[in-house]
């Protein structure tokens, strides 16, 4: 995997709301929504638009700790990349507002697992 790729997708995230949970040294994104039927409203949003995602849920992930996972490979291009972003995170954003959930909720849920006190955003983690 070129890190060029994974690099081009963390600038993009750095520009948007979504909380990236995983590493930023990885081609694996995990988007943490902490409720699982926020997660399976985006990731249903997002496939009619066209976009493969999968989801982290119970009991795959610890309950308040799901999310949308995706992988950004080299057969990709950078266009299609900023599509899928810009498109996540318009139905993220939507589908925020319709549930009366926030950033921050989802944000305090991951705050101990993601280390957000400990690394600034868009970052490498150790």
């Amino acid at each position: 995997m070129d890190i060029k790729y994974i690099l081009f997708a963390n600038s993009l995230f750095n520009k948007t709301s979504p909380s990236v949970i995983s590493n930023y040294d990885s081609a694996i994104f995990f988007i943490g929504t902490s409720k699982a039927d926020l997660a399976y409203e985006i990731m249903e949003r997002l496939m009619r638009r066209g976009f493969l995602v999968n989801l982290g849920v119970f009991p795959a992930v610890s309950q308040n700790h799901s999310g949308i996972r995706f992988t950004i490979t080299v057969l990709q291009t950078y266009e299609q990349i900023e599509s899928m972003i810009a498109t996540l995170n318009e139905e993220f954003m939507a589908a925020l507002q319709r549930n009366n959930f926030s950033i921050e909720q989802i944000n305090d849920a991951f705050r101990v697992v993601a280390g957000f006190d400990r690394r600034s955003t868009g970052t490498f983690l150790n």
